[in-house]
């Protein structure tokens, strides 16, 4: 991954780790800003939660406690059904 300075925004390819990494820190307020995905990743809300509930049910995250895990995924399934009520 690359960071564009100028603009502060991450471009190119990345880890998918990132978005556990991310999400980390909003999973507990009911997850990341609709403005903070899109500035840090370049994609919105859906393709997000999309690609971080693959990434929790991948079964990549064993350092994420079960119980951390189970809330971020809780928080997916919210944001994705929003997303589609909208």
């Amino acid at each position: 991954m690359t960071v564009d300075t100028e603009i502060g925004r991450a471009t190119g390819e990345f880890s998918d780790d990132r978005l556990v990494q991310f999400e980390l820190g909003w999973f507990q307020r009911g997850g990341g800003p609709t403005e903070a995905i899109r500035a840090e990743f370049g994609f919105g809300d859906v393709e997000f939660f999309t690609r971080l509930r693959s990434q929790l049910d991948s079964g990549n995250t064993d350092a994420l406690p079960p119980r951390v895990a189970e809330q971020m995924r809780a928080v997916c399934r919210k944001r994705l059904w929003l997303a589609r009520a909208s």
